[in-house]
């Protein structure tokens, strides 16, 4: 009977759909600044002046199998062309026009230009190409041109479908990348002995705007951002059960990830793991969300007439107006 309830709503409704279309517009908007910031360099990372040539990328296609569009360019003009392609599908993506579209030929070109250079990749390019073919299959209209531009078209089962299921693909995976590298950690000896972070800091390679520093040299904190960097990642799968516990998972990941994005200059790969949580959360959870901040925003003039009434300039008047 449980099974029978789940089948049934896995056809009928389509879930996190205002998660799932921030975190298509957030891909997106990175993806293309991240291009148009790299716009200048563009030919010396990928392109004919790159450290790995295009004869040398097309042999090691052919042993690795690793695939990339740009095996089959030969010049400037080529590649010029083909990395537009690129910047116009990221600039779909974020304003939601033929987004499904969108995300497939990112998918295509992304993993082209990442497989270009294998020197320049990381976690965050990584992730971003894992969850494009995914994106590809839900419905993430919510806040774009498609919804605006393009008639709704009833629901069918088989689509909401592979809606969930892509979501749960989705899900699934940022799971795995947090709890696969929460077990590498334990691995470690610098992460067992919570000095992982001391070195991170520490390392010009990373930590190139010296930020860190302060951090670094202050072990107790080391070890307590070490173990509970750990420990969120290992039980981060367990925390998406209940509205409370997945919007403290969210709130976790941002006090973590948006640090590292700033100390480490690693914003491209923060931005990515923060975009990829907007997906966790319910639509039911964004509506409380809104909620809450709809009430803050009407306290705050409340909170202020109420300070004002308390001055010593307020108190003045209405004593003088008592007298009188």
């Amino acid at each position: 009977m449980l099974l029978d309830s789940f089948a049934l709503s896995m056809l009928a409704r389509r879930y996190h759909r205002t998660g799932l279309s921030l975190m298509r517009i957030a891909y997106g908007t990175i993806a293309t600044g991240a291009l148009l910031f790299a716009w200048p360099e563009r030919r010396f990372l990928w392109g004919t002046h790159a450290a790995v040539s295009f004869d040398q990328l097309r042999a090691d296609g052919a042993a690795t199998h690793w695939p990339s569009l740009y095996v089959y360019v030969r010049g400037d003009a080529a590649f010029d062309t083909l990395y537009a392609l690129t910047i116009l599908a990221a600039l779909s993506l974020a304003l939601g026009f033929f987004s499904r579209a969108s995300a497939a030929v990112l998918f295509i070109l992304g993993l082209s230009l990442a497989n270009r250079n294998l020197l320049l990749g990381d976690g965050g390019t990584q992730m971003l190409v894992v969850m494009l073919p995914w994106l590809a299959l839900v419905d993430a209209k919510r806040f774009s041109l498609d919804e605006r531009l393009r008639p709704a078209r009833p629901e069918r089962p088989l689509t909401t479908l592979a809606h969930n299921l892509a979501l749960g693909a989705i899900v699934a995976q940022l799971c795995i990348a947090y709890v696969a590298a929460g077990a590498w950690k334990l691995s470690t000896a610098e992460w067992r002995d919570g000095s992982a972070i001391h070195y991170a800091l520490v390392d010009p390679e990373f930590s190139t705007n010296g930020l860190g520093l302060g951090i670094a040299n202050v072990p107790w904190l080391d070890r307590l951002l070490a173990y509970g960097t750990t420990g969120f990642q290992l039980v981060f799968p367990l925390l998406l059960w209940t509205r409370a516990t997945r919007l403290l998972a969210a709130a976790t990941a941002l006090s973590f990830h948006i640090p590292i994005g700033i100390l480490m200059t690693l914003m491209v790969f923060s931005a990515i793991m923060i975009a990829s949580e907007f997906a966790v959360l319910a639509d039911d959870d964004y509506v409380w969300l809104a909620g809450r901040l709809r009430a803050m925003v009407r306290a705050v003039p409340m909170i202020k007439g109420k300070a004002q009434s308390c001055t010593p300039s307020a108190n003045a008047t209405v004593a003088g107006s008592d007298r009188s």
